[in-house]
């Protein structure tokens, strides 16, 4: 055989594994591309359930602890080492968060917003920072870890650029608390009720809140927990659970948001906007 036609067979042989090389790269491309799509509506769909309010206004009730708070912050913000009141607070700074979502360009929703990263940034003194856990201890159930865990949730996906050290603080705090997938870890707190790993529904809790950030700040562990610790199929087994005994999901804290998070996160049928039943 001539050099030439050596030559050529070889030219030939190089050519047909760089098209094969390509055609492997553009489908991984587009393979990533689809999924990026996926997330990114995913993350839509979270943002939305978790902003939803069934008024357009503020209540009067809720105006009145509004202006309470913003008259005296640090009296009203104070929750006395009581699990109860941190509740409250928690829950009320979740809610001014979502009265801000519903008209973020109107300067007193920004006002909401700022009570709500002060209340965040209190938290963060009081409890994060230091890592005094003792009023979640206290309260020995899961009703305030997931609280606590929604208003992070929210502020990180409802807050402007603004206050983007806020949603770090959030993200962060999220995966100290929870650094696996079933775990929650108070640091210097004994094993107990609340400082454990979880094998029961309260698993729900701590998926969904990590589940949560990294799908926006960190989608290599998100897609571990996914593809790796099956996450997605042990929440369809609690929620399965929890459907067969209506005694659990009746006391199952805020059961519906976290259904529908669920329902946003399981389904890997749309892409970007398409119509999703929640």
């Amino acid at each position: 055989m001539k050099s030439t036609q050596i030559a050529i067979i070889v030219v030939a042989a190089v050519l047909s594994i760089l098209y094969m090389v390509g055609v492997i790269a553009l489908g991984l491309h587009l393979m990533h591309k689809s999924m990026e799509k996926k997330l990114i509506a995913k993350i839509s769909y979270v943002k939305n359930k978790l902003g939803y309010l069934a008024v357009t206004n503020i209540s009067k009730t809720d105006e009145d602890k509004f202006n309470s708070f913003q008259a005296d912050f640090s009296t009203s913000t104070d929750w006395h080492d009581n699990p109860s009141e941190l509740i409250n607070l928690c829950n009320f700074a979740t809610l001014l968060i979502k009265y801000y979502n519903l008209k973020p360009d109107d300067k007193t929703s920004k006002e909401y917003l700022k009570l709500a990263n002060d209340i965040l940034k209190k938290l963060n003194e009081r409890i994060f920072k230091p890592k005094d856990y003792s009023t979640l201890v206290k309260s020995n159930s899961c009703e305030l870890l997931s609280t606590l865990l929604i208003l992070l949730n929210t502020f990180d996906y409802l807050a402007d650029e603004t206050y983007q050290s806020t949603k770090t603080i959030c993200h962060k705090q999220i995966l100290e608390m929870v650094p696996e997938f079933n775990k929650i870890r108070l640091g210097g707190v004994p094993e107990s009720n609340l400082n454990r790993f979880y094998k029961d529904y309260n698993v729900i809790y701590t998926i969904t809140a990590r589940l949560l950030t990294n799908i926006k700040h960190n989608r290599s562990v998100y897609q571990y927990d996914v593809e790796q610790k099956e996450v997605i199929q042990i929440l369809k087994t609690q929620f399965d659970y929890l459907s067969k005994t209506p005694e659990e999901k009746n006391k199952f804290h805020l059961y519906e948001v976290y259904y529908s998070v669920y329902q946003i996160l399981s389904n890997d049928a749309f892409t970007s906007y398409e119509k999703l039943a929640i």
